[in-house]
């Protein structure tokens, strides 16, 4: 006996409120202090998870934790070194907290399903505007636009699934530290410690609409050689 083949979801449009809160968002500027450099103005990425917090709110989300991580989070050798160097800059990390939303009641892990999604972007302006099809702004596919099309397939979903909510949690870190070299050492990786976790945990990042089971990563070595020169050239 075969299982029958899986129900296709139609696409779910954006609502027009869902488009206002993406142009906001992409109107303000959230790339960090990695990205822009220490003299540049502060992100305003607190404004933008606040603006972000009323949407979900709206679907019946509320905020179990928005706060940065702690300095002590990141006294471990495996944070990168121009992390470790911005710590003694003065409100690195206030300026950069992370959000985590729960919709229904804490349940254990496995009953719970995690998103995660950044709000911080690389550095540069790009004049946002939406042409009726498509947005334009830094941060409108990585990773603002799928943050807001993740608050409208929980609305969707939970329409279909009332279950979704009541017996199973949803989670949503919205947070910062994924650009900029950072590696979500003082985003993700704090939540994750915390336990802000599920069963399934999905990561929201563009991939051409394909499920991608496994990532990797890449590091950029720094090789370091202690020796004497030697001349080639002829005598």
């Amino acid at each position: 006996m075969t299982a029958p083949p899986a129900r296709a979801v139609p696409p779910i449009p954006l609502t027009p409120a869902d488009r206002d809160l993406l142009l906001r968002l992409l109107r303000l500027p959230t790339a960090g202090p990695l990205e822009t450099g220490p003299e540049a103005p502060a992100p305003r990425l607190r404004e933008a998870q606040a603006d972000y917090l009323r949407a979900a709110a709206a679907i019946g989300f509320r905020a179990v934790r928005h706060a940065p991580a702690e300095r002590a989070e990141l006294d471990r050798p495996d944070v990168p070194a121009p992390v470790r160097a911005a710590l003694d800059t003065p409100a690195f990390l206030e300026h950069q907290p992370s959000l985590v939303l729960l919709l229904g009641p804490a349940l254990p892990v496995a009953r719970t399903v995690m998103f995660n999604v950044h709000l911080d972007t690389v550095a540069g302006w790009q004049p946002v505007r939406f042409d009726g099809e498509c947005f334009y702004g830094r941060g409108a596919i990585d990773a603002k636009g799928p943050a807001v099309a993740l608050l409208a397939g929980v609305r969707a979903a939970r329409a279909l699934r009332p279950a979704i909510g009541r017996d199973i949690g949803i989670l949503i870190q919205a947070v910062a530290g994924e650009e900029g070299g950072a590696m979500g050492v003082f985003g993700t990786r704090p939540l994750v410690e915390r336990g802000h976790t599920g069963r399934l945990n999905v990561f929201c990042e563009p991939t051409r609409l394909r499920f991608l089971p496994r990532g990797t990563a890449a590091m950029t070595a720094r090789v370091v050689v202690d020796g004497l020169e030697v001349s080639t050239r002829p005598a």
